[in-house]
């Protein structure tokens, strides 16, 4: 059975409207009840938040049932939460860009802090922080859109993953200004999961994925291996598409039988490859590649110039 707090020792915070006279009379407000009381969970401690209402007290002015309240007062919690905005961008500050545990995490509000939460309270403030990320992150992904376009994105995968049975929480950030350009609950997680959910909506915004960092959970590399494929730039399209074929090859003749015995001493794939870069290239063109690909080469003594 849970225990109720001891409020007695709570210090109070008052909080007045922005607003000190009557818009519509310019008669100046005065207090008239207590709008809201809301205990709020600082990093500093436990307050009682107490937001005053204000009512004009001209008798004659039409707007004189109106009740004001601080604004500032609705702004240090979210809606239906006891813990401050301060709390939850510091935790969020501590997860994702110091890379501390849920554990350190909590260890340092509680033993630092002498705050009273739990790890799994440290969990939710985290997805809270992230919502209110993503709220914003069209806004400051449009800010930054021409540096995207010229310097491409540096990306990294998180997964915050808690008891066993619970949904883990994915997230992909943009790792120069630190945006969060992704997040998805997933309660089981395979490369296709990862691959359709996570990342094809990050490839989908068009700009260059120079690199990407993320923990070696196999699902991972492979959703990451399929959608962010790309070859250094000092190797030649030859060598790649040599290394590709023999990979696939061997490993396609290895788990099935059939092919093997069809292609055994022979080629799986053809001799041929297109390469050709994406601007001076249409659907097509390589179309018509693939149609002919299995042609036979012309005969160089047949070849004529005509006039």
């Amino acid at each position: 059975m849970r225990r109720a707090k001891d409020n007695r020792h709570v210090p109070k915070c008052y909080y007045r409207p922005e607003q000190t006279t009557c818009p519509r009379c310019g008669q100046v407000l005065k207090r008239c009840y207590v709008a809201g009381r809301k205990y709020v969970v600082f990093l500093t401690g436990r307050s009682l938040v107490v937001n005053l209402g204000y009512r004009c007290p001209n008798a004659r002015c039409i707007w004189r049932s109106r009740v004001y309240t601080s604004q500032a007062a609705r702004r240090l919690t979210v809606r239906g939460r006891s813990f401050a905005l301060e709390v939850i961008v510091q935790v969020g500050y501590w997860r994702f860009w110091k890379r501390w545990t849920v554990g350190q995490i909590h260890e340092v509000l509680t033993q630092d802090r002498h705050l009273l939460i739990s790890e799994r309270a440290v969990l939710y403030l985290l997805g809270v922080f992230l919502v209110l990320l993503r709220c914003t992150y069209h806004l400051r992904l449009e800010e930054h859109t021409s540096y995207f376009r010229r310097h491409g994105l540096f990306v990294a995968l998180d997964a915050l993953k808690p008891e066993k049975g619970n949904h883990a929480l994915y997230v992909v950030r943009e790792l120069t200004f630190g945006l969060i350009l992704q997040v998805v609950p997933l309660l089981s997680a395979t490369h296709k999961t990862i691959e359709q959910r996570l990342l094809q909506p990050v490839k989908a915004l068009g700009y260059r994925i120079r690199g990407v960092v993320s923990d070696d959970e196999k699902a991972l590399v492979i959703a990451i291996a399929k959608v962010f494929a790309s070859v250094p730039p000092h190797l030649a399209p030859s060598r790649v598409m040599q290394a590709i074929k023999g990979k696939t090859s061997h490993h396609l003749l290895m788990d099935r039988r059939k092919l093997r015995e069809e292609f055994w001493g022979r080629h799986l794939w053809a001799r041929g490859y297109f390469v050709c870069s994406s601007g001076n290239v249409t659907d097509e063109m390589i179309e018509e590649y693939i149609r002919n690909q299995g042609a036979e080469p012309q005969d160089d003594e047949a070849f004529k110039v005509t006039e």
